[in-house]
């Protein structure tokens, strides 16, 4: 069974994988929100803050990471927040309210997401990544034909092809 992609285990497919689209499945991507936060100018919230989406929130009780220190230089400041868990997940939409697990001195516990800087991405499954080698080793580039759009977009994390029609 493991001479054939189809039907091979995953620790062969891998390096079946490997040889062909020359890359391992992709992992997830965390998502990266920029919040608005309010509070006393100077106050600082240490890199390392947590904070966790409320119940009213896209997805409630995921928890977010503060990963570099911010000083509020007025009353209002914008941090960046970065998803503990990779994948959509954790995906929070505008306006979605997040508290701090632990009260910062200064700083009000609730933050509100202004925009998304990195979107969340899952991971690629096992059965995406054959489908991707079997489609690889099915097809073969012809110089700009169709086929070389499908080769060419298997390169990027979260495209979706459909499985080549058996030949």
């Amino acid at each position: 069974e493991n001479i054939f992609v189809d039907t091979c285990d995953d620790e062969t497919l891998l390096r079946y994988g490997l040889v062909k689209l020359n890359r391992l499945p992709y992992v997830a991507v965390s998502a990266q929100y920029k919040v608005s936060v309010t509070g006393t100018t100077g106050a600082t919230i240490p890199a390392g803050t947590s904070f966790v989406s409320v119940d009213s929130s896209t997805n409630p009780g995921q928890v977010f990471i503060l990963e570099t220190e911010y000083i509020l230089p007025s009353t209002v400041g914008e941090i960046t927040l970065v998803a503990e868990i990779g994948g959509t997940e954790s995906a929070l939409v505008l306006a979605d309210v997040l508290q701090v697990t632990s009260p910062i001195a200064n700083v009000d516990s609730f933050v509100t997401v202004t925009s998304q800087t990195v979107a969340p991405v899952n991971d690629e499954t096992i059965a995406e990544y054959r489908i991707k080698v079997i489609n690889a080793y099915r097809t073969e580039p012809q110089g700009g034909a169709k086929v070389d759009y499908q080769l060419w977009a298997v390169d990027a994390a979260g495209v979706r092809i459909p499985a080549a029609p058996p030949p």
